[in-house]
């Protein structure tokens, strides 16, 4: 069953209707050309500022970036949080030391140090392993032995 032939062009006069009612309203609310103009200028100012405000709550305005390439240090270029900075450090810190150990052993280790550590560690390995089985001690000596 097909629909009646007039209800399109109903439907469009009605909507052409709500859009001259909607124009006219507007046209009542500003009375003259002036007033739209005046509150044209009005909205823009608005809009102006909180586009400003905006830039500069998110540091893209002209201030942020003269501080970002004013600033200097570790915070410097980006924002780092500062306990980011403050592991960096610490991480950085424990490197060197444990670097400056190897190399300071390495150096007195000629043979004599070596041996004293190698055998206090089979020492100590033979107290750990004396709790364990006969089997189970036989076991872990070997493998000791052969790493």
């Amino acid at each position: 069953m097909g629909m009646p032939a007039g209800t399109d062009e109903e439907a469009e006069r009605a909507e052409a209707r709500l859009r001259w009612a909607e124009a006219a309203a507007m046209a009542d609310r500003y009375r003259t050309t002036d007033e739209l103009r005046r509150d044209a200028v009005h909205t823009r100012g608005r809009i102006h500022d909180d586009v400003a405000e905006l830039r500069h709550k998110f540091g893209l305005d002209e201030q942020a970036r003269a501080r970002r390439r004013a600033a200097r240090g570790p915070f410097a270029p980006a924002r780092r949080h500062p306990f980011t900075v403050t592991m960096a450090g610490v991480g950085a810190a424990i490197a060197a030391v444990g670097t400056w150990r190897v190399v300071r052993n390495h150096r007195n280790g000629n043979g004599k140090g070596t041996r004293k550590h190698l055998a206090s560690a089979g020492h100590e390995l033979g107290e750990a392993v004396g709790g364990l089985r006969p089997h189970l001690q036989r076991r872990a000596r070997r493998r000791s032995h052969h790493r």
